[in-house]
């Protein structure tokens, strides 16, 4: 007779295969978390980045070709990651891509009014013209919380919420205006 050695057997077998494929599928979701906060966290830095060019372009030491031929290039290749951050945060959530491409919209006044101010102004010659106080973008910050606020709910227990809670906390617009060059 080997009943109850052989249910025993069963059992354990069963329950180590439950819990490889638990632990499998665990795996997975942690991983595909993993990849979407690293999209997530370079999209965040192409928008920093892109606030940030209008200082390079403050910023600059010369007027020669090869200088402006770098700002340039980091200009052309700026727009480039905006739009592929665009697409890959569209395709991962139709929401956050919204939120996304409102934030860009937000910032791109400010953004564009500060290179057009930027090119206008003379080359730094010395080193206290690096200092610019104020001037540039402002409101930045607000946008890129507006962002981050809608990207967190693409990971752990705000996925499971409702559409119209998201909407409501995730999409709110900044509280201050939308641009301005100081």
């Amino acid at each position: 007779r080997l009943g109850w050695p052989l249910v025993v057997a069963i059992l354990g077998a069963l329950g180590a295969a439950i819990a490889a494929a638990t632990t499998f599928a665990l795996t997975k979701v942690a991983d595909a978390a993993a990849r979407r906060r690293t999209g997530y966290a370079e999209a965040a830095a192409t928008l920093v980045a892109w606030t940030e060019y209008p200082f390079r372009i403050r910023r600059r030491t010369s007027d020669s070709p090869e200088t402006l031929t770098a700002l340039a290039d980091a200009g052309h290749e700026l727009q480039q990651r905006l739009r592929c951050a665009e697409t890959w945060v569209t395709c991962d959530s139709r929401r956050v891509g919204a939120v996304w491409a409102e934030v860009r919209v937000g910032l791109a006044g400010g953004v564009g009014d500060a290179c057009k101010d930027a090119w206008g102004q003379p080359p730094v010659s010395a080193a206290g013209g690096m200092n610019v106080g104020v001037w540039g973008p402002s409101n930045v910050d607000a946008h890129l919380l507006r962002f981050e606020r809608a990207a967190r709910w693409r990971f752990g227990w705000r996925r499971l919420v409702p559409g119209f809670r998201f909407t409501k906390t995730a999409n709110e617009q900044p509280a201050a205006a939308v641009h301005q060059a100081s």
